[in-house]
């Protein structure tokens, strides 16, 4: 009975650790910080959440089609959302891998990264807010160019090693 007691405390004991590692963390950063990293950020319409399920468990994804509306900073083909504004939003399907869950027929300001196979991709640790609850500073700092002259000021800033 008391080894059945014991593997049961050790069992407890792994879960526990596999639901730790699984947890998604992010350092407490400004608005400013997180935008400086990304390589892109826009104003989007989420139209379609679709789930793809390849590979293991953990490595399923959400991918959304959505509508760029405002492209503030990007590549050249971001840019010219006028002309293909549709484009496809990647993010793991996990929570605990920092997985973002958006509503369809919904505005968002995104900031991503490409990953090298061309996909943009969001996660949490990223800026993912409703248009409607994205503060007017931060919508007039992307409009004037505030925060692209932040980040310039930021990275010559940096002491030389």
């Amino acid at each position: 009975m008391k080894i059945l007691i014991f593997n049961f405390l050790i069992l407890l004991l792994i879960e526990q650790q596999i639901n730790f590692i699984k947890a998604c963390s992010c350092r407490n950063t400004t608005v400013k910080d997180i935008y400086c990293p990304s390589n892109w950020a826009a104003h989007t319409l989420i139209l379609k959440r679709e789930e793809i399920k390849e590979g293991a468990v953990w490595e399923w994804k959400l991918r959304y089609t959505a509508k760029f509306l405002k492209v503030f900073k990007g590549k050249e083909e971001d840019c010219e959302y006028t002309k293909n504004n549709i484009y496809y939003l990647f993010t793991y399907a996990n929570d605990g891998l920092c997985g973002v869950n958006l509503k369809n027929n919904t505005e968002y300001l995104n900031f991503g990264v490409y990953y090298p196979n061309g996909e943009r991709n969001i996660g949490l640790c990223g800026y993912n807010n409703e248009w409607n609850a994205v503060p007017e500073e931060i919508k007039k700092d992307l409009n004037n160019g505030a925060l692209d002259d932040y980040c310039k000021l930021k990275t010559t800033n940096i002491p030389k090693i």
